[in-house]
């Protein structure tokens, strides 16, 4: 017997669409508050559209490869820079810039200010675009109730500010939605196209080197050793072409291939009080709750965020938590899967009737 869905359950991911547009505004607000607007020295906007970052940054090229693309096929328009430079001296425009800035930074002046909201623009379009594909992958996942698919982007998008106010960068919202993507596209076993998302992806960061750990650690129990191994192999080859041809052509670039902070990272744990560990209990019991009964694939998941943490330990900057983007999807999934639990939604007759098969609204 096939079920129909009520009005309110067809209406429901639409107004859920809704809150994830809500919440995607503000989460955009402490974006650009948090990368100063793309504002000053080495990591200037004008940077970003030039290429001409410090290493490591300059290997992360898909953002100024995309928006160099946008302002080519949309070149500035004359009553849009004016628009934009209203909306910059409005008393909304002020108050965030004066966040961080007495007056409004160089990225923002009248000569730059539709370059920076083209990047801006583009930064934007793919936060929307991770909160897309976590839904999918939520789906996926976890088809059993609407619920999960529905809540994990809210709690995404009200995790995400925690992190980007002290620390955002151009890619940032890249890096989550490729590890979205190339989680559900290895999922599903659709390796041509994970083959050419992970390029992709490792032309934005370097990160996709996990994933590439999490694919032998998962598929060796499921597929025949010969296909196991070529398709690893394959994986290795791709991703390193990619780095190795952005290694070898921003060669001569100032800067450095990795920085080692494992000894400042330790002592910056040091300052943390009861809070902040109470805090991290609490975190670890979301993602532990009936741990038995959690999608297994996101259980091994959780393992290659462990990955990421080691590799934040040893070459991150103290407290500059976004390092960890690429497992965060996994972390934000475990957590849905808890609150869905705890609450009781999933098993509501609202969130009752099952997400469609592809993973879609």
């Amino acid at each position: 017997m096939v079920m129909t869905p009520s009005p309110w359950q067809r209406a429901l991911p639409y107004a859920f669409a809704a809150v994830y547009f809500a919440l995607s505004v503000y989460v955009m607000g402490v974006f650009m508050v948090g990368w100063e607007f793309g504002g000053g020295g080495d990591y200037s906007m004008h940077s970003v559209l030039q290429g001409r970052f410090p290493r490591p940054v300059i290997y992360r090229q898909f953002i100024p490869i995309i928006s160099n693309l946008a302002l080519h096929a949309f070149p500035e328009q004359e009553n849009i820079t004016r628009w934009l430079i209203g909306l910059r001296n409005s008393e909304l425009g002020q108050r965030m810039i004066h966040l961080r800035f007495p007056s409004a930074p160089a990225a923002l002046s009248d000569k730059m200010i539709y370059e920076t909201s083209m990047v801006l623009l583009v930064i934007y379009a793919m936060l929307l675009a991770f909160i897309f594909m976590l839904y999918r992958l939520a789906a996926a996942l976890m088809p059993d109730s609407r619920a999960y698919a529905l809540t994990a982007p809210v709690i995404a998008l009200l995790l995400i500010p925690v992190f980007a106010i002290r620390y955002a960068y151009a890619y940032d919202f890249a890096e989550l939605f490729f590890s979205c993507a190339c989680f559900l596209l290895l999922y599903r076993r659709r390796w041509s196209a994970y083959l050419a998302c992970l390029a992709i992806a490792t032309l934005n960061k370097e990160t996709t080197i996990f994933i590439i750990c999490f694919y032998f650690a998962w598929h060796w129990q499921f597929l025949p050793k010969r296909r196991y191994v070529r398709l690893g192999l394959a994986q290795v080859l791709v991703y390193a072409a990619v780095k190795g041809s952005l290694t070898l052509y921003y060669s001569d670039h100032p800067g450095f291939m990795v920085q080692h902070t494992f000894v400042d990272n330790v002592f910056y744990f040091v300052q943390y009080n009861y809070v902040h560990f109470v805090a991290a209990l609490v975190t670890a019991a979301l993602l532990a709750y009936r741990w038995p009964h959690k999608p297994l694939f996101l259980r091994a998941g959780l393992l290659m965020s462990a990955l990421n943490f080691a590799a934040y330990l040893l070459w991150c900057n103290p407290g500059e938590y976004r390092d960890l983007y690429w497992g965060m999807p996994v972390m934000i999934l475990l957590a849905a899967h808890t609150l869905a639990q705890l609450t009781g939604i999933a098993r509501m007759p609202l969130f009752a009737f099952p997400p469609p098969r592809n993973g879609t609204p």
